[in-house]
């Protein structure tokens, strides 16, 4: 008696393919950067942030509250951050330079994570991009800071925001 056959592991890869690909999501946290009006002194009044939730669509934007900006996620999402410019020419550029965690509660693999070039952006700009593999579930909040420069310049500037993670966060009931 065959325990095991191609049928049965093709099913089996198939059930655990579908099971992770439709538990991730994609957040992308867009930093949003009026150039301007920019003024390094006082970030708020120049930066804001925005959560777009991929599979949803649910968007979560940050006001003028930086520090206190929390972005609900689970285990297996996969958090994407980008600059955008705003009020600018086409050729400005923010690129995150690095997202780096600022508390102990931890919940990607590195305690930095660096920007990269993405070749799927139409304008050349560096996005750092992390799965979720840790909770903060009876921890506290992910606390990290957003590293980032404008143009190319000199000049790193940070902001630093929170991140929940948890399995029995209800995004729906969480996200505005």
């Amino acid at each position: 008696m065959k325990f095991f056959t191609l049928e049965k592991a093709i099913t089996a890869a198939a059930l655990l393919f579908f099971t992770f690909s439709f538990s991730q999501e994609k957040i992308v946290i867009e930093l949003i950067v009026d150039i301007e009006n920019f003024d390094e002194t006082n970030l708020s009044s120049s930066c804001s942030l925005k959560a777009t939730y991929s599979k949803s669509g649910k968007v979560i934007e940050s006001g003028d509250d930086l520090v206190n900006f929390t972005v609900p996620a689970k285990l297996d999402d996969i958090i994407v951050w980008e600059g955008v410019a705003l009020n600018s020419d086409a050729d400005d550029i923010i690129d995150i330079k690095k997202i780096m965690r600022a508390n102990e509660s931890k919940i990607f693999k590195s305690r930095r994570n660096y920007g990269k070039r993405s070749a799927q952006l139409t304008v050349p700009k560096e996005i750092v991009e992390c799965r979720i593999m840790f909770s903060t579930e009876n921890k506290a909040d992910y606390k990290y800071s957003i590293f980032f420069k404008i143009n190319k310049g000199r000049t790193t500037y940070e902001i630093d925001p929170k991140i929940k993670v948890g399995s029995t966060l209800s995004r729906d009931s969480d996200r505005n």
